[in-house]
């Protein structure tokens, strides 16, 4: 409720508090990673969509999560002049965007970012 209410630092608190209870909650990791992208904090982001994948290797919003931080992070690099690191993160967007098709190829909207930023 919180997360969707736009209340990301009471719902990050909570998620938190989840995750320290139990660290294999991969659910709540993949929540806490939405909250620290839409608070525009890509390093904890980041670091929480890998947990969702470290706790389950299958996960394809994991994989997804994971490749919207390296495009936004691409993105934001292109922007301040940073021609080659831009690429190396697109690079990283397209191959989890690639393995989160590959577990769960229905996710249409995907597929289309996909095909859109590997051109």
């Amino acid at each position: 409720a919180y997360l969707r209410s736009g209340q990301y630092d009471a719902g990050m608190e909570l998620l938190k508090t989840v995750t320290n209870i139990d660290p294999e909650n991969n659910i709540a990791y993949k929540y806490l990673g939405y909250a620290y992208l839409r608070q525009k904090q890509m390093d904890d982001a980041a670091d929480s969509y890998s947990k969702v994948i470290e706790i389950n290797e299958n996960d394809a919003a994991g994989y997804k999560g994971l490749g919207v931080v390296y495009m936004l992070k691409s993105q934001d690099a292109k922007a301040a002049g940073m021609d080659d690191k831009a690429e190396e993160f697109k690079a990283k967007a397209l191959e989890n965007w690639s393995r989160s098709l590959d577990i769960d190829p229905t996710q249409s909207k995907l597929l289309k970012l996909y095909k859109k930023h590997s051109q």
